[in-house]
C-alpha cells in the first residue's frame, strides 16, 4: 500500500536540495567571512531528511537573529513615526516614497528579526511541548520571513554588496539564511505533528 504522503515528501525532497544548492551558492566566497552565529545556522545540515534537531536549530536560529539585531541599524522614534503616518496616509505617493526608504528598510528589518528572536526563544525554551503548539511556533518563525525579502532591505541599507571581484559580501547571510530558516522550520512543523518529511 503506498503512503498518501509520498507525493508531498518527493516535493519537500527536491525543495531541500534546491535551497541546500541555493544556500551554498549565496554564500561568500570565503566561508570565514560569515559571522559566527551566521555560519554556524550555516553549517546546521541533517544528514537524512528525517530526525530534525528541532532544538539545536531552534538555539542556532535564536543566536543568528540576535547576532542580526546586534548589527542591525535604528530608527530613531521620529523616523519610526514618519514611516508609521506615511503608510497610513492613504496617499499613494507619500506610501511609495516610504516603502522606498531607507527609515521602512531599517523599520522591516528591526521588527522582522525581533520576531525571529522572540519565535525562537519560545522554541528554545519548550521542555516538552505538545505537538499543536510546536508546530504553531514553527510556522510563526517561517511566517517572520514570508512576507518580502530581507536581502533586499540589508542591500538598501548596505549591509549585503556586490564586488565585481568577490562576488556577494553578505556577513550575515541575509541571502540565504533566512530562506534556509523559513523552509527547515516548515521541515519542523511536519516533524512536530509526528510526520517525516
Amino acid at each position: 500500500m503506498s503512503d498518501k504522503f509520498e507525493p508531498m515528501k518527493n516535493c519537500i525532497a527536491i525543495f531541500w536540495v534546491v535551497m541546500s544548492m541555493l544556500a551554498i551558492s549565496a554564500r561568500p566566497a570565503d566561508a570565514q567571512s560569515y559571522t559566527p552565529a551566521a555560519q554556524s545556522l550555516s553549517d546546521f545540515q541533517p544528514v537524512e531528511f528525517k530526525n530534525l534537531d528541532r532544538a539545536g536549530l531552534a538555539k542556532r536560529v535564536l543566536n543568528y537573529c540576535n547576532e542580526v539585531l546586534q548589527v542591525l541599524p535604528r530608527n530613531t522614534p521620529r523616523e519610526d513615526s514618519w514611516v508609521n503616518d506615511e503608510m497610513k496616509s492613504g496617499n499613494w505617493d507619500r506610501t511609495t516614497r516610504a516603502m522606498g526608504s531607507l527609515e521602512q528598510a531599517r523599520q522591516l528589518l528591526v521588527l522582522t528579526f525581533t520576531e525571529c528572536t522572540s519565535h525562537s526563544n519560545e522554541l528554545s525554551r519548550l521542555a516538552s511541548p505538545q505537538a499543536v503548539t510546536e508546530a504553531v511556533l514553527w510556522t510563526r518563525l517561517a511566517m517572520t520571513f514570508s512576507t518580502y525579502s530581507p536581502d533586499d532591505l540589508a542591500q538598501r541599507l548596505g549591509l549585503v554588496k556586490y564586488d565585481a571581484q568577490n562576488g556577494w559580501i553578505d556577513p550575515h547571510g541575509f541571502k540565504s539564511l533566512p530562506l534556509m530558516i523559513r523552509f527547515k522550520s516548515h521541515a519542523a512543523v511536519i516533524e512536530s505533528l509526528g510526520q517525516k518529511p
